[in-house]
């Protein structure tokens, strides 16, 4: 059997020494190859390959553009619209995407792209409040802690009546700005196919592809939720900035 990396320029992987490795550990015997195809030469590369690999890996920039090259898309690649597995079978090509739920299945999660998402949004808005939290605490002078501890305040004193008040004066503003963007970076939860407003869209769009301007009044619409949505934390953040300047 052989497999391969399919991709333009695959100098740097060290994909066929770890499948070899693989393949060696299951007892399988089996090649692993990089093959390097411009985009212009894509479309024909895979009709070629269909006959003399099993499957194949597709890495950047191809893993979109290899899609119209494709027998069968599976639905979580259709969803994700890129591919990053191609497997041959009986003259037919069909494509997966394994950037999570291959990842998933791994490690043997069974875990809704709802839940996945929940997940992801938690754990990102906390990494990123608490990095902002440390940005406002270690903003505020030295000096400040110093002449708090000199007239006899406790150390939670200090941080009732000193550094805390300030903190949060300075981070209001900022978790503010932090929460419309995770609002609006919540749209890139239709590519691990979540039904969300922009996947709503497009599916609207589908519907009406007849309708030359049907793209434009769906987004249009949606533009103007997240901005409906949006826009009074941006100036509530605005108006704080002002204020505690």
């Amino acid at each position: 059997m052989k497999f391969g990396l399919l991709g333009e320029k695959l100098g740097h992987s060290l994909s066929p020494q770890i499948h070899q490795e693989v393949f060696r550990q299951l007892g399988l015997s089996a090649s692993y190859e990089l093959v390097e195809v411009s985009a212009e030469r894509l479309a024909e590369k895979v009709v070629e390959l269909r006959n003399t690999h099993r499957g194949l890996n597709v890495t950047i920039p191809h893993k979109v553009a290899v899609m119209g090259s494709l027998d069968r898309i599976a639905a979580e690649a259709e969803a994700i619209g890129a591919v990053n597995t191609i497997s041959f079978k009986d003259g037919r090509a069909e494509g997966f995407n394994t950037d999570y739920f291959g990842f998933a299945r791994l490690f043997g999660w069974d875990l809704s792209g709802e839940t996945s998402a929940v997940i992801v949004f938690t754990f990102w808005g906390t990494a990123e409040m608490g990095d902002l939290i440390r940005g406002a605490l270690t903003s505020i002078p030295q000096h400040q802690t110093e002449s708090a501890a000199a007239i006899g305040l406790t150390k939670g004193q200090v941080y009732l009546y000193v550094l805390i008040p300030q903190t949060l004066r300075r981070l209001l503003p900022q978790a503010i700005n932090l929460s419309t963007r995770i609002i609006k970076t919540t749209a890139l939860v239709k590519m691990i196919n979540v039904t969300e407003v922009l996947k709503v869209g497009q599916q609207i769009i589908g519907q009406f592809y007849r309708q030359p301007d049907a793209a434009f009044w769906v987004y249009f619409v949606i533009f103007l939720l997240y901005f409906i949505v949006c826009w009074p934390f941006s100036l509530l953040a605005k108006q704080l900035e002002k204020r505690w300047a």
